[in-house]
């Protein structure tokens, strides 16, 4: 757990000679920002690097995103003053330090090395006190009477902050409070009690809509210097040691989210007091999935009517609170496959719960948010247009009983759809089992894993324990082996019931990283893993738990797993893969780096690595990439089973692998 200590404290003093050290580089800017060094106001565009002793300054409609040498990414909104204190990162525990002041205005942060390591190295000091934190993603704003609620009245002075992920301590003169994901609070001053805020203020989350007016040159001139992290290298050309592309989108990410405004009333005294409605009794852990049964009313922008199809649904999770949900209909000859990014927080009404959520597409470098598919219209095996944007409105009446309105944009066929009133089914299915899979029709095309978990109607696996069929939580199908040949290959009941084996030949249907289907061809090999499905995160287990291979398969057989070893930290559901080695027949040998969390609503994990090396032989030419999927097995997580896919795009390894603790 993480704690936030609110406390009169003056600044440590630092000494002279770190004002030297760079320590960072500034990956976005937008508008009036500078960082004050000396009697220097240096303007601080992407790839210019942030020192020691620097204060950064925001102006008006203006936006900063800054990326420390450990890895940590700090989003600064508009009219912010925020100073570097202090910064040492050696990736040494006893020396790595970090002290930061926010002295006006907000930010937004995912917490690096030190923050992950050493919870007391690291510590940001606000005017009531101080931050500190171990590896969690935070939001905190200091309002001054210029913070605006909704309605337009000025919020109370003091500090505001909510928890993205992980759990915090809130710590002042009064006591301490505990928080954690998707919780927030207001502290008043040094002595006051935090107070829980039943969901945020409008003004916490920043939308950083000083990007959107900035022109297109802007946007050109810096994308040289963002390309870097995007492809696992610092501005600096360092190599980086977490997930680069994830963690420098991860704040806007956050930030695309629809603003959840606050049931609150003022006292007399000017505090806030949190409005406790009367709300429906739902279950207090455990998922559930429903499918869709009434498919409202569905128009696009030139007048169409249209049909809800049949894959799709709303998955909740009662223990985190949190809503996803897919869509599949079709409209004036276009069908179009939609859903949540990440999870809707639920959030408690005068009627209810209700969850909403807008998703851009551009805060999402990694996944589609929606496609159309047989687009335009009369075409097939068309490569499917993206969506632009998505909007999701809904409301949770009891446990089983929840409506849901949408709205799609995509601007490449200049077309909106508008659905309303959407109506789930009562009848329910509680999660079971899990499935990875590599789904590319090549080996050696590094990049591309899945993983979902199943249903007990959704994935069909026969009677010999071979896969047959798979269809997403929320979504269409992905996976049917059709007629392509398969093979049980292993299994491994001590570690989550977990079985692995492959799809070859021709025949076989799977629906690409791109939404875009394609059958297999006669050189094909799909390989898959599936497992009891850990249901309830064991946060007993600790911060450090080992899990080493049992089994598996590489390239269809002819290649070879050669060792590694993932690391799992319970309380933070942080996965760390760490040197897993696989070698092709050709010789080389791919060695894969990974940093991820676990997604709680379906206790999946994935992502792209962050290093891949290649040694041994001639396929070890250009740039190395690749991916993985996986999940949690067994009753106490005794299991991973885990997809993966490493290469230069010509040669590689792709394969399943179980491991045990």
């Amino acid at each position: 757990m993480m704690r936030i200590r609110l406390l009169a404290a003056s600044l440590a003093l630092v000494p002279m000679l770190a004002h030297a050290q760079s320590v960072g580089r500034t990956l976005v800017s937008v508008g009036d920002v500078v960082a004050v060094r000396g009697k220097q106001e240096i303007p601080l565009r992407a790839g210019v690097e942030v020192r020691v002793g620097d204060t950064l300054r925001l102006g008006r409609d203006s936006n900063a995103q800054v990326r420390l040498n450990d890895e940590s990414i700090i989003s600064l909104r508009s009219e912010t003053e925020f100073r570097i204190e202090d910064f040492r990162y050696r990736n040494d525990p006893k020396s790595d330090n970090a002290l930061f002041r926010l002295v006006r205005g907000g930010l937004r942060t995912v917490t690096g090395v030190i923050g992950r390591v050493n919870q007391d190295a690291y510590r940001l000091e606000t005017p009531v006190g101080y931050i500190g934190v171990r590896g969690t993603h935070y939001t905190v704003v200091q309002c001054a009477a210029e913070c605006l609620n909704k309605d337009g009245s000025v919020a109370p002075s003091g500090a505001y902050g909510g928890v993205s992920d992980g759990r915090i301590g809130v710590v002042n003169q009064s006591g301490e409070k505990v928080f954690g994901r998707d919780e927030y609070f207001y502290v008043a001053s040094i002595t006051a009690p935090p107070q829980t805020l039943i969901s945020p203020p409008s003004f916490l989350s920043d939308r950083l809509e000083g990007q959107t007016r900035s022109s297109s040159k802007q946007q050109a001139a810096q994308a040289p210097a963002q390309a870097p992290a995007k492809s696992g290298t610092s501005s600096d050309g360092r190599t980086s040691t977490a997930e680069p592309v994830a963690t420098a989108a991860a704040p806007a990410t956050a930030t695309a989210r629809t603003v959840y405004v606050a049931s609150e009333q003022r006292s007399s005294e000017g505090g806030l007091t949190a409005v406790q409605p009367t709300l429906p009794s739902l279950p207090s852990a455990g998922i559930v999935f429903y499918p869709w049964a009434s498919g409202g009313t569905i128009r696009d922008s030139t007048g169409n009517t249209g049909t809800l199809l049949s894959a799709g649904g709303i998955a909740i999770d009662f223990e985190a609170k949190r809503v996803h949900a897919a869509v599949n209909l079709s409209v004036g000859g276009i069908e179009w496959n939609v859903d949540t990014p990440e999870g809707m927080p639920l959030v408690a009404g005068a009627n209810g719960f209700s969850f909403s959520g807008e998703f851009k597409q551009g805060d999402f470098p990694r996944d589609s948010i929606g496609h159309c598919s047989q687009c335009p219209p009369g075409t097939t095996n068309e490569p499917g247009y993206r969506v632009t944007s998505l909007k999701f409105s809904g409301t949770l009446t009891s446990a089983s009983s929840a409506t849901l309105d949408l709205s799609i944009t995509s601007t490449e066929l200049n077309r909106t759809v508008s659905v309303s009133n959407l109506v789930n089914s009562s009848t329910a299915a509680t999660l079971e089992r899990a499935v990875a899979m590599t789904l590319r029709p090549s080996i050696g095309i590094g990049g591309f894993s899945f993983s979902e978990p199943a249903f007990p109607n959704n994935a069909v696996i026969d009677s010999n324990n071979e896969l047959q069929s798979l269809q997403g939580v929320v979504g269409p199908v992905f996976a049917e082996r059709g007629t392509a040949a398969h093979q049980l290959l292993g299994s491994r009941s001590d570690a989550g019931d977990l079985r692995w084996g492959v799809w070859t030949g021709a025949g076989a249907k799977l629906r690409g990283f791109d939404y875009v289907y394609f059958t297999t061809n006669a050189t094909d090999v799909e390989h898959y893993i599936h497992g009891a499905l850990t249901t309830s995160i064991p946060e007993s287990l600790g911060t450090s738990v080992n899990y080493s291979p049992v089994g598996g398969v590489v390239n269809g057989g002819s290649g070879t797993f050669n060792g590694g070893t993932i690391n799992v930290d319970f309380t933070q559901v942080r996965i760390n893969l760490i040197n897993l080695s696989a070698a092709r027949s050709g010789g080389e040998t791919y060695v894969m780096n990974g940093t991820t969390t676990l997604e709680k609503l379906d206790r999946h994990f994935g992502g792209a690595f962050t290093s891949v090396s290649c040694s041994g032989g001639t396929a070890c030419i250009g740039p190395m990439a690749g991916g993985y999927s996986g999940f949690l097995a067994g009753k106490n997580a005794e299991g991973i089973g885990l997809a993966f896919q490493a290469g230069n795009g010509v040669a590689g390894v792709a394969g399943v692998q179980a491991f045990k603790r």
